[in-house]
């Protein structure tokens, strides 16, 4: 990513912060997702160029591709 965007994983999902003003702009449920075994994450990654976040599953055995391009700062 462009350095802009923090993201953090907590009970309650995905939190996504803007670093230039410490404001939380985003937040992904993902409580439902405990049960696929898909949360929580055991590692997340930003591309380097594109709005993109890999987040690994727990047992790392698998991952999704976020596209965060349509968040809102």
């Amino acid at each position: 990513g462009d350095g802009t965007i923090l993201a953090s994983a907590d009970a309650q999902g995905l939190k996504f912060w803007d670093l230039k003003n410490g404001r939380m702009i985003a937040v992904l449920n993902e409580k439902n997702e405990g049960l696929s075994g898909r949360y929580p994450p055991a590692g997340m990654a930003f591309h380097p160029a594109k709005p993109l976040l890999a987040v690994v599953t727990p047992a790392g055995d698998a991952f999704r591709i976020l596209d965060l391009s349509s968040l809102e700062r």
